[in-house]
């Protein structure tokens, strides 16, 4: 753990998680790339009391949005996944991106990683106005 009150442990039983629900709490995972990295994020989705994860890997910052989107009629709590592709150079990113588009669509691109590397993750509690929806759960962190 970096800062907050993250921790691992079961909301709902028989579903484990590392939960936090502090404003500030962050924390820190280990990746280790291969020859094409990327890394995926496994997190709770919910239509109430939840909050948004920020994914920060070196300069670059991506918010994971816990809530479903406006007129989303889903009243149901899910766990979502969300691919990133990362790259050593912005150019490589663009061309990477452009040359396997209908295969990669469901990735979000990063640059400034080098292939079989080792960076750290860091991921966030986003802080929201509204007390009762400060809440974030990240089930399953992992890279190749």
């Amino acid at each position: 753990m970096t800062a907050g009150d993250f921790r691992l442990y079961e909301d709902r039983a028989g579903k484990p998680g590392w939960i936090a629900s502090q404003p500030g709490s962050c924390m820190k995972f280990p990746l280790t790339f291969g020859q094409d990295p990327r890394f995926a994020v496994t997190y709770l989705k919910s239509y109430r009391n939840i909050s948004n994860v920020q994914v920060k890997l070196r300069k670059a910052t991506y918010t994971l949005m816990g809530h479903w989107p406006t007129g989303d009629s889903r009243q149901v709590s899910l766990y979502s996944t969300k691919w990133f592709k990362v790259h050593k150079s912005e150019l490589g990113f663009r061309a990477a991106k452009f040359a396997k588009l209908k295969t990669l669509a469901d990735f979000t691109f990063m640059s400034g990683v080098e292939p079989n590397s080792e960076l750290t993750v860091e991921l966030c509690l986003s802080p929201v106005s509204d007390q009762s929806q400060q809440k974030v759960k990240v089930v399953q962190v992992v890279s190749c």
